[in-house]
């Protein structure tokens, strides 16, 4: 697996964890539930880092439409089902209602395309940088007589600097009256 394809596989993680929380946290806020306390927010943020994480893995199989749908779908429920817990909140009788799970199911299929999309064209906007840059190099060329420049000519301005950089034995200047 190449370094872009490990890039956009860490964006797809950070993507799900993200998306899933935060989908989560506005149908809780739609339902008529208060925002979330600061520590079901902490506990929120931890679903949101193991959610990512298990949707980071390079492997190939991650990256299909049906798997991002599913760790979406997950992380949703796992966020909804915090929420739920340590606030109080409950749907009545039943905690799935149908329009709640078409809204959440609608939701993780167009999060799903949009990350997938997103962590394609990074990937091959990264490839074909780094391409850029190695053909760059090449173009270049290594010439054997070529030095960097400096990036300022020290020989004048590290005479000035010393005298006055306490590097001598203290006491007063040498030009001023005793």
């Amino acid at each position: 697996m190449t370094t872009a394809r490990r890039g956009a596989a860490r964006l797809r993680g950070v993507c799900v964890g993200a998306a899933s929380m935060a989908v989560a946290v506005a149908a809780h806020g739609s339902a008529g539930a208060e925002l979330p306390a600061t520590s079901s927010m902490v506990l929120l943020v931890l679903c949101a880092a193991m959610v990512g994480a298990v949707a980071s893995s390079p492997s190939e199989a991650h990256r299909r439409l049906p798997v991002l749908v599913a760790y979406l779908a997950g992380g949703q429920t796992v966020g909804h089902c915090l929420l739920t817990f340590t606030a109080g909140h409950h749907h009545g009788g039943s905690h799935a209602t149908l329009p709640m799970l078409v809204a959440h199911g609608v939701a993780a299929l167009v999060l799903a395309v949009l990350i997938g999309t997103a962590e394609r064209s990074l990937a091959a906007l990264a490839g074909v940088l780094w391409r850029l840059i190695l053909v760059g190099v090449a173009l270049r060329g290594t010439d054997a007589c070529r030095r960097p420049r400096p990036l300022w000519w020290g020989a004048g301005l590290r005479i000035r600097i010393l005298p006055g950089s306490g590097l001598g034995t203290r006491g007063p200047p040498s030009f001023t009256a005793a």
